[in-house]
C-alpha cells in the first residue's frame, strides 16, 4: 500500500506546478480525491462482505448484553 501510494504521488505530482519534470500532472485536490474514493468505498464493503460467526455463550444465548460488553472493554483497557 505505501509503495503504491508513494509511486502514485511521485508519478502524478511530478508536474511543473511542483517543480517536477512532467508537463502534465494532477493537482493536490485530485490526488486527495483519488485516495479518498477507495477509503470511502471500504466502509460499505466491509459492512457487507466481512462475516463473523456468532459466539455461543455457556448459557446457550448468542447475544452479549451491553453491560457485559462495557465490563469486558473496561477490563481490556485496564490491562494495557
Amino acid at each position: 500500500g505505501m509503495v503504491c501510494s508513494g509511486m502514485f504521488v511521485g508519478l502524478f505530482m511530478n508536474s511543473k506546478l511542483y517543480n517536477g519534470t512532467f508537463d502534465w500532472g494532477l493537482s493536490f485536490e485530485q490526488v486527495c480525491l483519488c485516495f479518498a474514493v477507495p477509503a470511502v468505498l471500504m466502509v460499505p464493503l466491509s459492512g457487507l462482505l466481512v462475516h463473523e460467526p456468532r459466539a455461543i455463550r455457556d448459557d446457550g444465548t448468542s447475544q452479549l448484553k451491553f453491560s457485559e460488553y462495557c465490563v469486558m472493554c473496561w477490563e481490556l483497557l485496564k490491562s494495557k
